[in-house]
Formats: structure tokens, sequence, C-alpha cells
């Protein structure tokens, strides 16, 4: 019980997701593959450049400890970040801290203006006291491009010097003076010795706060606790070391100083840098693999899916036979040949549809056979009558030599009352063996609208000679599947009988039209008004309106029609229109 009720997946929704599974699973793999790849070439010039730089760096720099502030900075995806190490290991420091490397000069120096002492030391800061402005500068690195004299003050022991107070020289006044930049009062103790230093040559470190990190899925606070971190082990790496956290990308390079191993780490967001390279790359081949995806599911849908669709909304409907337009048909061998299969199994039903519709209809005809001959019989009678009279009345006219000058007049009268006789007894002939279901029908594919359209170029002089206009809709291709025979007789016979009974001048509109189940055949023609008494009388034999003038069809036209839809399981009516009235067949 619980399987009937499990609601089943839509085939159209799970070819649709297992398509796009097995296209974009292999997008993703190749792009991954690609962006690994361009990441990897990124990588090794990333390490190139920054283990240059470093060295560079270490050589260019002049003051002990500037080659530290050099890797103080952030830019694009990338970040900066170094530190001096013994040959032990042990930190010395690095741009975790915050500093001044500076060759300082006392006062009498300075005085003197002496450009180089020889003594270095470095000035251990706390970032809170600086000021805001020379917190910014610092960051930005402009305090060491705009180089101003600065004045320290503050404890000296083995070159670290503790600030109390730090000032440069200000000349932008109107009085040149000292302006305080830094002030730790709580930096050293009261009773401390204290010195006065002087500097025109410095380097500050004072790199922006980073934010935190993961590093193989440790956190850090900044790249510097990292460089910290990681330092020791990189002192012996004689080449740019990558050391990968997926998908970020750390390069380590160690330089020997005087002062100890250099040792820089740039800390690269892979992500944004590669998308910069391959932004383009990615969309393109997106956009492939979603056309791909679709002409895929339309080939598949088509070629496989449809067929099956076909079959499952024919037998919802009832219906035993596909009415195809040439571009549904299957081109691959499976689908094909269920169509195919179903088509034969249709005509096979079709055909003992017929044959049960025939002998049903040979049955009611036998039992209302006496009823018939008799009704027969005395609608031939009056019906035969008329022309009967006629030809024997201009016969005997002939025979007695009477109006000879009308001798041509009275044989072509004779002979258009005997073809109509002719075509009455056709007529008749053909409705009696439809009555008596003796005739057997051979159904094929055809286009209802082609049928319609080439009998109205049949009647194309009759139409001009009245005057009539003519107005069409017809749907293509509207196939059916029906005796071609017969049906054109059903169509001859409407559209005759809307030519003959429109007045000059009048309208005549004749449409065709298909849904998925049916194809309907409409002709509608002005006409004085019919009521509903005369419609339901318009297909029984020999019926003709009582306005009707002498000779104006032989009344069993439509019967034929009524009958010949009948064979074909299909129906057939006549209802009244605001100018006159519509005959309408449906297959």
């Amino acid at each position: 019980m619980t399987d009937t009720k499990k609601r089943r997946r839509r085939a159209r929704s799970t070819l649709t997701g297992l398509l796009c599974l097995a296209v974009l699973a292999p997008w993703l793999l190749c792009m991954g593959l690609l962006t690994a790849a361009v990441a990897q070439g990124e990588g090794n010039a990333l390490a190139i450049r920054y283990g240059d730089q470093a060295r560079q760096q270490a050589i260019q720099s002049s003051l002990p400890w500037g080659q530290v502030d050099g890797w103080g900075w952030s830019a694009r995806y990338f970040l900066g970040a170094s530190g001096l190490f013994d040959a032990m290991g042990n930190p010395l420091g690095g741009s975790w801290q915050d500093f001044l490397a500076l060759e300082y000069l006392t006062q009498e120096e300075y005085e003197a203006e002496v450009e180089t002492s020889g003594r270095y030391a470095r000035a251990i800061l706390d970032r809170s006291c600086l000021t805001e402005g020379t917190q910014r500068d610092m960051e930005s690195g402009y305090f060491d491009l705009n180089r101003k004299p600065l004045r320290l003050e503050g404890v000296l022991e083995d070159a670290i010097f503790t600030p109390r107070t730090i000032s440069f020289w200000s000349t932008g006044a109107q009085n040149p003076t000292w302006v305080q930049i830094y002030n730790d009062p709580t930096a050293i103790h009261p009773q401390a010795h204290t010195v006065t230093l002087y500097a025109t040559r410095y380097h500050a470190c004072c790199p922006p706060e980073h934010t935190p990190l993961t590093y193989r899925g440790t956190r850090y606070d900044s790249l510097s606790q990292l460089v910290e971190t990681l330092g020791p082990d990189l002192l012996n790496a004689d080449a740019p070391v990558q050391l990968w956290s997926w998908p970020n990308l750390l390069v380590g390079t160690a330089v020997s100083t005087d002062q100890g191993i250099l040792v820089c780490g740039v800390w690269a967001d892979m992500w944004p840098l590669v998308w910069e390279r391959l932004w383009w790359v990615y969309l393109l081949t997106l956009g492939l693999c979603v056309l791909l995806i679709v002409e895929l599911r339309r080939v598949l849908i088509r070629e496989l899916l449809s067929p099956i669709q076909q079959l499952s909304q024919a037998l919802d409907t009832r219906q035993k036979w596909l009415l195809l337009r040439p571009s549904q048909a299957c081109r691959w061998q499976e689908g094909h040949k269920l169509q195919a299969q179903f088509q034969a199994h249709g005509a096979e039903y079709r055909e003992q549809k017929d044959e049960i519709q025939r002998l049903n209809q040979a049955l009611t005809y036998a039992k209302a056979a006496e009823e018939h001959r008799r009704t027969f019989t005395s609608h031939m009678a009056h019906e035969l009558k008329t022309p009967l009279a006629v030809i024997h009345s201009y016969a005997q006219g002939l025979q007695e030599h009477i109006a000879e000058d009308k001798r041509e007049k009275y044989l072509a009268t004779i002979c258009s009352e005997a073809e109509r006789m002719n075509g009455m007894v056709l007529e008749l002939l053909d409705l009696s063996r439809l009555e008596a279901g003796r005739v057997k029908l051979r159904r094929e594919t055809f286009s209802l609208s082609d049928l319609t359209r080439s009998t109205l170029e049949k009647l194309a002089p009759s139409l001009e000679a009245k005057g009539l206009r003519l107005s069409t809709a017809l749907e293509d291709p509207s196939p059916v599947l029906a005796d071609r025979g017969r049906m054109a007789q059903v169509v001859e016979n409407l559209l005759t009988n809307a030519v003959k009974y429109t007045p000059a001048g009048g309208n005549i509109q004749v449409e065709v039209a298909q849904t998925r189940r049916h194809t309907t055949l409409r002709v509608a023609n002005d006409c004085p008004p019919i009521s509903q008494e005369e419609l339901d009388q318009l297909f029984e034999p020999f019926y003709r309106r009582e306005d009707a003038a002498p000779g104006e069809g032989t009344g069993l036209g439509l019967a034929i029609v009524g009958h010949i839809m009948q064979l074909h399981g299909g129906r057939c009516e006549a209802s009244a229109t605001p100018s006159g009235v519509q005959f309408t067949v449906t297959l």
C-alpha cells in the first residue's frame, strides 16, 4: 500500500537533474583543477617576487632593524610581516612589535649637525601612546617619507630604548618648536636615569592592524603572530617556501643579516586573485555547459521521453492513434519503434472498431429494413416523379413534332433531367450502401486543411459566379486518420451545399481547427433563418426546406455526410448563426 501511494518523481525534472550532475560535475572538477594549477603558478610567481624583495630589502637597508619595517604592510589580496631570529630560532623582534629603529645623536652632536654617529638603538613603542595623526602616518609609511628630526626622552639599555616622550621639530608654525607625538608617563620608573636622544635617520615599524586568520586549522590573531610562530622552522630555507592552507598561501623567506636571520612572510588570499585571472573562463565555460545541458535535454526529451508521454496521453484519453506532426516523429530507433508499434495496434483496433460499427449499422438497417423500404419507395417515387414527367412530356412533344424550332432546347432539358436522375440514383445507391453497413473504410493519415483547400479551388468558379465572399482559417497541418475518399465527399457536399444555398453576394466562412484530441471542420454560410426543428431534420434523407427552388438538390447530400461521419466514429451537427447556418463535423 505504501509503495502504491508513494509519489514518484517526474521524468523531466529527474532527467534535468541528472544532466546537470553529469555536465556540471566534470565542469566543477575541471575548473577546480584549473584553479589549482593557476593558483600554483601564482604561488610560484609570488615566491620568486617576494623572495627577491626580501633579499633586496635586507641589502638596501643600512639601518639595523630597518628591514623589518619594510614588511609591515598590507595590500590588495596580500598581507606582509617579518621578524628577526637568532641562529637558535629565538625571536629577537619583528613586525609583531611597534618600534622605531634609529641612529641616535647626543644633543651636542645634533646641534653640531653631525650626520652619522654609528650608534643605533631600537625604541619600543606603545601604539596607544601615539597621537592619532602620527599613528596613521606610521601605518601608511608617510612618517618615514616625511622625515623630520626627532627628540626622544627615556631609558637606554643595550641598544633598547624605552621612550617616555617623543617629539619632532616642526617648522610649520610661525615659531618653530618641538611637537610631542608620543607620551607614556608610566613607561619608566620615576627614579630611573633618563637620557635625551636625537635622531635624523630612523625607520618606523608600526604595521596596520591585521585581521585574524586561520592557518591549517589554527587561528592566529595576525600574520605577525603566525610569522613569529613559524619563523624558527624557516631559518634554514635556502629558497622561498610555499606553505598552502587552501585556498590561502603563505610564502616564507629567510635572509641572513648582521642582526640575525630575517624571516619574511607574505599571506596571499588566492580566491580573489585567481578569480580576477579566470572569471571570464568560469563564465564562458559555464555558459557553454548550460547550452550543452539545454540541447541535450531537448534531444533526450524529444527522442526518449516524448514517445512515452505521447503514448501515456493517448491511453489517458483513450486514443488509439497518434496524430503526429513531422517534427514529432522520432529519429532514434527505440522511440520510432514504440510509435510505430502503437500505430500498428491502433490501426488494428480501428479496423475492428470500423467493422463493429459497420455490422451494428447493418444490423440496425436490417431491423428497420421494411420501414425503410416503404419510406424509401415513397421518397423515390416522389423525387423521380418530377424529372420523369418532364422527360415524358418533352419526349412526347418531340415525337409529335410539336414546336420543331425548340427541338434542341427540349433535347437539352431531357438530357439535363436524365443526368439529374442518374445523380439521384447514384446518391441513393451510395446512401443505401452506407445505411446497410456495406461500406468499408480505408483509413490513412492526411491533412484535412489541404483537402479543404483543394475542394475550394474546384468551387472557385461557382463562388465567383454568385459573387460570394469567402473567408478561411485552415490550421496546418491538421492531420486526421480517416478514409480520404469519403472525407472528400463530406467536404465537397458541405461546401457545395453552402455555395448552393447562399444568396448572391453573401458570405461563407470555412475553418479547420485541431485540438489535442479532435480535428474539426466548420462551414458557415448566410441564408434565411432556420428553426431548431428544421435544423434537426437537415441530415434526414430527401429533406429540403420549403422555400427551396424546384430541382434544387436531391436532399441526400447531408444525409450521406451524416452516415459517413457516423461510420468514422465522428459526429456532425448543424446550428443557427445570426446570419444563417453553420455545419460542424468532428473527427
